[in-house]
């Protein structure tokens, strides 16, 4: 039976910590969304590239991806690390690099 200090299955979801200003509890599972879709680690740090390819986006060279905090929007490198406990990392978002050559 679970009780409500037992905390090592619960998931928290990114989006909504964000949205409420609260600090995200470290050593959990994380519930982070890229575009529509949402995933889960347990993992506080991930790359880009890791972020990219959790989400199915592969090959991750292929596809830009960019870190939603708050009202910020903040271009995520391959090998650059985003701490998900970090105050405000709200959401993902990625385009197919290709589509940025012709705009």
């Amino acid at each position: 039976m679970k009780t409500p200090d037992s905390h090592e299955d619960d998931i928290i979801d990114l989006e909504d910590y964000a949205k409420a200003a609260k600090p995200v509890p470290k050593k959990r599972k994380y519930r982070f969304r890229v575009g529509k879709d949402k995933f889960v680690t347990d993992k506080e740090v991930l790359t880009g590239r890791e972020i990219l390819t959790i989400a199915g986006k592969t090959p991750p060279e292929a596809w830009l991806l960019s870190q939603k905090k708050g009202k910020a929007v903040e271009q995520v490198g391959l090998d650059q690390t985003v701490d998900l406990p970090d105050p405000g990392v709200e959401r993902f978002v990625s385009i197919l690099e290709i589509i940025r050559h012709h705009l």
